[in-house]
């Protein structure tokens, strides 16, 4: 694929192709830098990229003790024959998410060459102190840079190179939260483990908004997926970095602003409701048709049979030889209720959801974000997304054929469907699934303004709670733990 003009060319494209599912582009240029593209595409068209450059040194001397100072992720490569062994130094960048728009790319890619360039200046002058020459690759003897660029595990080390993070127990993913400051300017960092079940309350809905997208920073930067319900575009702007550099800096996070990876889904074009997946008669209760004949036969029906959708449901009604009960005319009203509700929401109640899709990552140690995007879309369908994605997501880690790695679920303003007063079906439904989502390892993270409005069953069962104090002034009560106070960092994407 032919990428935008880069600066410090000219850039020979060294390989080509696919790799775990995604395509992927590695160059290099004169000064032994490694530039590796892996697109996401959308709809066959790229939407944007992952970008990650690298460094190459020959090393000459007793390399595995020097990088062991370091405090950063340094790739090793020793080739060995009967003649010699060779040792290369591979210093990378941290991967980047970037839109493919040709002015954005230019400037972050200008930008992660000027700050590699820093680092490897740093690198050489560290290592003078040591028993060891680093040589740029580039000025290397020209056995040297065969031997490194005629590497047949060049492409799958590099497009991988930030390992994924080990999995524990269900799932449960290891990494850090970067949460702030506390008032002693002493920085905050907890294992994101322990969030795996948050719930998040008190102060402004911006304020706790804000707790829930530094939740979901953490789990991306520890190449976990995300899930998001996202009521009013809040967490779009992931997708963009941060330009609080000073913001930033104050909080001492240490990582540069990012944009993360993010796919836009929205209910009828790429989210349905799957029949398949919903509770019947909550579906039924949802649209006002009562505890009656019609609620049964739409109950009975899609309980003996699996359907496509809503257009099969109706086929399979009318295929239903009358009785008694139901009769003629009660089969016929419950096509009509059914058509009626295919009519008001077209396209909604027509497919299912390609989960394995949604959680899908994208090949390195940056997670991606699917954002269901349920803006504009009435309470009914809010609630019937929600928990169809809930039972979808438990059904996909649930059984022996999982595939994926479980996500996390950020979900603001959960009464709606975690609610205390459980005030429907589906929303009592909803309650079980979320406590078994946290079971199989999906973490989740919800947010409402008063604890008292989630159910109890979700609410005992957390193992972080943290109540917005006044705007970025929190406390966090870990399970087993005593309670703290933190001063919430900036975010490294784009604020809301």
């Amino acid at each position: 694929m032919e990428i935008f003009k880069l600066s410090d060319g000219p850039w020979k494209k060294l390989f080509e192709g696919a790799f775990e599912e995604n395509e992927v582009n590695i160059y290099s240029n004169p000064k032994s830098i490694i530039l590796v593209l892996i697109f996401e595409k959308e709809s066959g068209k790229t939407s944007g990229v992952v970008v990650e450059m690298f460094k190459v040194f020959f090393s000459v001397g007793e390399v595995e003790g020097f990088v062991e100072t370091l405090p950063r992720e340094i790739i090793l490569l020793t080739k060995h024959d009967e003649k010699e062994t060779l040792k290369f130094l591979v210093l990378g960048s941290r991967p980047s998410y970037i839109k493919w728009e040709e002015q954005q790319f230019m400037a972050e890619t200008d930008t992660m060459l000027k700050r590699l360039k820093t680092s490897s200046t740093l690198i050489k002058d560290v290592s003078k102190a040591y028993d060891l020459t680093l040589q740029e690759l580039s000025e290397a003897h020209e056995s040297a840079q065969k031997a490194f660029f005629t590497q047949p595990l060049l492409v799958p080390l590099l497009s991988t190179s930030s390992h994924e993070t080990e999995s524990g127990i269900a799932g449960i993913a290891k990494g850090e939260i970067i949460f702030g400051l506390t008032k002693k300017q002493e920085q905050v960092l907890e294992p994101i483990n322990l969030f795996n079940k948050t719930i998040i309350f008190g102060g402004r809905e911006h304020d706790r908004r804000h707790v829930l997208k530094v939740i979901a920073e953490s789990a991306l930067l520890s190449s976990i997926p995300v899930v998001v319900l996202d009521w009013n575009n809040v967490f779009k702007s992931l997708n963009d970095a941060s330009k609080d550099l000073d913001g930033l800096k104050k909080y001492k996070v240490g990582i540069d602003p990012i944009g993360f990876p993010v796919k836009i889904l929205k209910p009828v074009e790429e989210i349905k409701v799957d029949l398949n997946c919903t509770n019947a008669k909550g579906l039924a209760e949802v649209f006002g048709i009562g505890d009656n004949i019609i609620t049964k036969i739409i109950v009975d029906t899609l309980r003996d049979n699996r359907v496509s959708g809503i257009s099969e449901l109706i086929e399979k009604v009318k295929a239903t030889t009358p009785g008694e009960e139901p009769n003629i005319y009660e089969l016929n009203k419950a096509v009509r209720i059914l058509s009626l509700i295919s009519q008001r929401y077209p396209g909604l109640f027509e497919g299912k959801n390609d989960y394995a899709n949604i959680v899908a990552g994208t090949g390195k140690s940056i997670g991606r974000a699917a954002i269901i995007d349920l803006s504009g879309v009435d309470d009914r369908v809010k609630l019937l997304v929600g928990h169809n994605i809930f039972n979808g997501l438990l059904k996909q880690f649930k059984g022996k054929d999982k595939t994926g790695k479980p996500p996390v679920l950020i979900v603001p303003h959960a009464k709606i469907f975690v609610g205390a007063e459980k005030a429907s079906v589906i929303s009592a439904e909803s309650i079980i699934v979320i406590s078994e989502l946290g079971k199989i390892g999906v973490g989740y993270a919800l947010e409402e303004e008063n604890a008292l409005d989630i159910a109890k069953e979700v609410a005992n069962s957390t193992e972080a709670k943290i109540t917005i104090i006044k705007e970025n002034d929190i406390s966090v009560q870990l399970k087993g733990r005593q309670s703290y106070r933190v001063f919430v960092r900036p975010t490294l994407s784009r604020a809301s």
